[in-house]
């Protein structure tokens, strides 16, 4: 396995839990070439948003986030766990901010992932 993958799944499973991995994940995720990690890294800006305050401060980390997250998904459209992870994002997203309407194809591509391994 892949060591960086390794990292990044890690810290995302712990950022809605403790902010400082959360951080972690953002310092470390930024500069990372790989699509998934990249991806993992703009999951924790959408996480981040949580131990932001200010309603609309969140704003900003989470439209970088979502267009992020979007943009790799396109590039990679067959990636299962880049699905995964806007698959997550999207069910933890308040509905206000209208990121919910990949849920379900996403929920399809990745049952068919798992079916077929």
């Amino acid at each position: 396995m892949d060591p960086q993958l390794k990292i990044a799944r890690e810290l995302f499973n712990r950022s809605p839990f403790e902010e400082q991995k959360c951080k972690e994940l953002q310092t470390w995720g930024k500069d990372q070439e790989n699509s998934i990690v990249k991806g993992y890294y703009a999951a924790s800006l959408a996480i981040g948003c949580k131990y932001i305050s200010n309603p609309f401060t969140r704003m900003g980390p989470f439209k970088t986030a979502k267009q992020l997250l979007e943009d790799l998904v396109s590039e990679n459209f067959d990636e299962p766990e880049l699905r995964y992870i806007r698959y997550a994002i999207q069910r933890q997203a308040p509905k206000i901010l209208g990121y919910y309407k990949n849920i379900n194809d996403d929920m399809k591509i990745l049952i068919t992932h798992i079916k077929d391994n």
